[in-house]
This record gives C-alpha cells, structure tokens and sequence, in this order.
C-alpha cells in the first residue's frame, strides 16, 4: 500500500530532525497537567483545582506586605506534607535571605542538629524527637558566593542556578522570591545616573523564560528503569509590585505597577495569583491578625481565571488552615449541620461534633487521617477528582 502523505510528513520529519523533536498523536498525549502541586490552603487549591500544575511557572504578585512570603511558605508545608522524606525544594532569592522562623510558622519543618538547638534554647538537652521536628526532604538555599562572576553578574548566576535546578529534575518546587530586586551585570557595572535596569532586567527575565520553556520540555530519563519521563519541575515567582516615585501631594495616588519582569513573564506562568492586603482582624481594639486577599489574574490547564478569597492571618500563629478546610467542606456540603452539631466524614466513620464551626475545627486538627478524608472528599466535590 502506498504511503500517504500524512506517514511521508512523519517519516520525513523524524529523518532530517534526527530525533530532535517527537510526534504524538492528541489522544496519545501524557496530559501530566493533572499532576498538581498543592498551595496547603484549602479554599486556594479548589480553586485551582488542586493545586499548581506540574511543571509550569506560578507568579505571586503584590505589594510588600500583600502575603507573597505565606503563600510561598504554605505550598513548602504543603509539599512537604505530600512527598515527605523524598521533598526536595530549591529556594533563592533576588532580595532577603531566607526567613526560617516565619517559614516554622507557616508549618515548614527545618531540622537542625541537636547541638544547634541547644545552643539557641529552643529545646533542652533531653528533647524527644517529636520535639526537636522531624526532618521532611530537603530545601537548598542559593546564595552568591564571593566570587568575581557573581560580583559582576548577580542575577545571571542565579537564574544559572534556577535553570540548572530545572534541568536536574530533582527537585518538585522552585522558588525564586523578590523578582524584581535583582541587579543584573549592566545594573552593576552603570553609575548611578544611568537608567538601564528596565530593559536590561526585561531582556534577563525573558531569556529566563525562553531557557525554562526549553528545560522543561526536555524528557529525563529514569536511572531506574531506563525509560525517559516528563520533567515536573515547579517554578514559583514571587514579583513585587513598586509604587511609581512621585513627591508631594500626588505621592499618596502614586500607581502601583509591577516590575519589568512582570510583562517579560505574561506568557511562561500558568498561573498567576494576585495578592493584596485587607482589613486588619481585631480582638476587640487590638489587632492580632489581617486579612490577605488572592484572586488568579491567570490561569491555564482547566483553571478558571476570576476566582478569588481571603486568608485569615494571625500575627502569632500564622494561618489557620483546618478552619480554611472547615469553611470550605461547609460550603460544598461535605460536613453538613444539623441544629448545633455537624456531621464530619472520616475515612472509616461519620463523626457527630458539637461546638459550633469552632468545634469542627478544633476535631479536624486533633484527627490527621480525618483532616485527610475531608480534604480529598471537598476536591471531589468541588471538581469531580481528588488529587492527594
């Protein structure tokens, strides 16, 4: 039978691209996008649908102080959660180093050394292990070192460093915080008068992009089985927005606007969450808390673009994220009220609680293979699958 020209384009392709590039049939194609990297806040992952996609970049966007550092610090806990021993996560940043407390408090476990502990007064020496934490993986800090490329060259080092993490396919999350801080080899060798941060800075992020799109379609092959598979590389972008500089009167209507790189990256992120400060929550007259609201400016892979909330954040303990799980199972009707009592689902049993929605709360913290079962039983309320 003669060939037709569909096979001849197939067979040609393969033959001058020497391998280069693979055809695949669309109802042959792995849809990995399914895979999804939890955010750990109950009512953000339904709203992605479960979280990030794997291998795609996530922008978080807003003004100091919006809940950039939370939401990078709740999807660390949240994979930590999720792939335990085996989490490997890469953090650098263009701006502050890394904030350890507020990453604890957050829910992400850092170990140290018994030594070290000590050594701080956090626990004494006869600590059990439950004390001390147990440790969850692995987060790499990248820094600079005292180097003259890296003098020269501070940004192109680290997103050196980034794409190198991306094309080890090592690690399932990488984070890269203060975007837009960075200075790039022409901001360090400029004088202070010469404005060359925007396009220079512009022309980096966008080289980024073009490098990642590239390493991250780029199969890896299993030192296990021999067999090549996709590369699930996470990349999350924390971009600041800066207020225009203005003097005077007009000083307190100065627009926000987001970095450069904020246009350089309007096609490489899949996601794009929108952060922004809100009212302040009080006990009373004091404020012991504030709320961050988030809204996706973008989304791709089966996420709708629009939807938003609200964190509840507390100045001394952080987030609430069984009380974010209660409220969301409340609302799609998997922990139902009856009079002043709910039904919880477990995974073997349906529990009565009493106590209000404080009740449900408090139970959902005190029972981790309950807490578990809600969770996944919301994401199939909420869109047909669960994804844990």
């Amino acid at each position: 039978m003669a060939k037709s020209r569909l096979d001849s384009f197939i067979t040609s392709l393969e033959k001058q691209m020497k391998g280069a590039v693979k055809i695949t049939r669309a109802e042959d194609y792995d849809a990995h996008w399914a895979d999804k990297l939890p955010f750990g806040l109950m009512s953000l992952d339904v709203a992605t649908k479960g979280g990030a996609a794997r291998g795609t970049v996530t922008q978080l966007h807003g003004e100091p102080g919006s809940g950039k550092d939370l939401l990078i610090n709740l999807q660390m806990a949240a994979v930590q959660q999720k792939y335990g021993k085996d989490t490997n996560i890469l953090w650098l940043s263009f701006g502050y180093p890394p904030d350890t407390g507020y990453m604890r408090m957050c829910g992400v476990q850092i170990a140290y050394s018994d030594q070290a502990l000590m050594q701080q007064g956090i626990i004494p020496s006869e600590a059990t292990e439950e004390q001390r934490g147990v440790q969850m993986g692995n987060i790499l800090f990248v820094d600079l070192a005292d180097k003259a490329s890296a003098k020269e060259a501070p940004a192109e080092s680290l997103f050196n460093a980034a794409i190198m993490g991306v094309q080890s396919g090592a690690f399932q999350l990488i984070v890269i915080n203060e975007l837009g801080s960075g200075e790039t080899k022409d901001n360090v060798i400029k004088e202070l008068y010469e404005t060359v941060k925007v396009g220079s800075w512009a022309m980096l992020v966008t080289n980024f992009s073009k490098r990642f799109y590239t390493a991250i379609r780029m199969p890896l092959t299993n030192e296990e089985t021999g067999e090549q598979e996709r590369n699930q590389t996470n990349v999350l972008l924390a971009n600041p927005v800066r207020a225009n500089i203005a003097t005077g009167y007009a000083a307190k209507y100065a627009p926000t606007t987001t970095d450069t790189s904020g246009w350089a990256l309007r096609h490489l992120k899949a996601l794009d969450i929108h952060l922004r400060g809100s009212k302040k929550i009080k006990d009373g007259k004091v404020a012991v808390g504030k709320e961050i609201h988030w809204k996706i400016a973008k989304a791709k892979h089966g996420i709708s673009e629009g939807a938003e909330g609200t964190i509840h954040f507390y100045y001394d303990k952080g987030v609430d994220a069984d009380a974010d799980l209660a409220s969301t199972a409340i609302a799609y009707d998997v922990i139902t009220r009856r009079g002043n009592k709910y039904d919880v689902p477990g995974p073997e049993q349906e529990w009565e609680v009493s106590g209000g929605k404080e009740g449900v709360v408090t139970f959902l913290s005190e029972n981790d293979e309950v807490r578990k079962h809600v969770r996944a039983q919301v994401l199939i309320a909420s869109f047909g699958t669960g994804t844990d």
